[in-house]
């Protein structure tokens, strides 16, 4: 099955009015290219060029970076309190009261380091979700451009093959015109 084609059977539903429109668009293009609308080799072009402007585009693992940015959830969690559990005789009792001493000042270093964690994780989830939707990302203007720069290419190629084929076609008319006057 072609890429043009329907991708539902007959008398299949639409699950979106956008499948309905696709369809639309499908049959057209099937009635046209019966039709014998297109040039030939255009489908040839359109995918040749296709294949040109997407292939600047980086692939990504943003499945990757999300299973990172949950390690990262998992472990942002800080606590300021020593563990109380002591195999030395007495080290229960030293550790709680070393609780007890540096509390303040424990929750003080944990307040910071969650502040930064958080921030952290933030920045991460950002860039997350500019890996899983890269036109948004912060380079889609350079992207742009760099299409832009792409059809202008396409169109000049085409331009040059088009002058090619009129100075074949009035190359071959003065060899037809030659031979007719010599006759």
């Amino acid at each position: 099955m072609s890429e043009l084609e329907p991708s539902r059977t007959p008398g299949q539903a639409a699950d979106e009015p956008a499948d309905e429109l696709i369809d639309l668009l499908r049959s057209r293009v099937a009635r046209r290219r019966a039709a014998g609308d297109y040039p030939e080799g255009l489908e040839e072009e359109l995918e040749e060029h296709f294949r040109r402007i997407a292939f600047h585009k980086v692939a990504t693992d943003p499945d990757g970076l999300r299973e990172a940015v949950s390690r990262v959830d998992e472990r942002r969690k800080f606590t300021a309190e020593v563990p109380a559990e002591s195999s030395v005789p007495g080290g229960e009792i030293l550790h709680r009261a070393l609780n007890k001493a540096l509390a303040r000042q424990g929750q003080l270093i944990v307040d910071q380091l969650q502040d930064f964690a958080d921030v952290v994780h933030d920045a991460l989830a950002l860039v997350a979700a500019a890996v899983q939707n890269p036109n948004v990302h912060v380079h889609a203007d350079l992207v742009g451009r760099l299409d832009a720069v792409l059809e202008r290419l396409d169109r000049l190629e085409r331009a040059m093959r088009d002058v090619r084929a009129s100075e074949l076609e009035r190359r071959v008319e003065l060899l037809e015109r030659a031979l007719e006057h010599r006759t």
